[in-house]
């Protein structure tokens, strides 16, 4: 090579040779960047839906977070203790138990409701007809019969029940 560098003139390449390749390798590194970042967050959307429909979770999170808020205001309001929202189902689902004499057909629907309730946070008549899993088994239809008519009052009682209680807990 027959080029002669002053010292400047190097020194004067090399910044801008560095400089013009940067630029690229900050370009491509946050593109890299940007594509992981998606990629992991699709992972995660993914495990949390659990492969349920997009608005069906949107659903499900807002009345897991509106219950979570209740739970808080009623601590603070009312200063009661903070019970977890397992605590709070089993709690329920043990003093409907208590307040009726099941069959143990009822008993054993009432187990499904107590776990169809720790996956979903919230147990309506509308979800039995609704919800593939309660709808395979017979939907509300087939439920009522077996609670002889009485299915919607046991639901809403249930659903008292989560939250009535007396203001001991939150």
């Amino acid at each position: 090579m027959d080029i002669k560098f002053s010292f400047d003139k190097l020194v004067e390449s090399t910044r801008s040779i560095h400089n013009a390749t940067a630029g690229w390798a900050k370009s491509a590194v946050n593109q890299s960047l940007t594509v992981r970042n998606w990629i992991i967050g699709c992972y995660i959307v993914e495990y949390e839906q659990n492969g349920n429909d997009r608005a069906e979770y949107g659903v499900r999170l807002l009345e897991d977070i509106a219950a979570d808020i209740i739970n808080l205001i009623r601590r603070y309001a009312i200063g009661s203790h903070l019970l977890s929202y397992e605590e709070r189902i089993k709690g329920a689902v043990a003093r409907l138990k208590k307040a009726h004499s099941f069959s143990a057909q009822e008993l054993s629907w009432l187990k499904r409701m107590e776990k169809y309730l720790l996956e979903e946070s919230v147990l309506t008549v509308q979800a039995l007809d609704e919800d593939s899993r309660l709808r395979a088994q017979g939907g509300f239809a087939r439920i009522d019969k077996i609670f002889a008519g009485q299915l919607e009052k046991i639901i809403a009682e249930l659903n008292e029940y989560l939250y009535d209680d007396g203001g001991s807990a939150a």
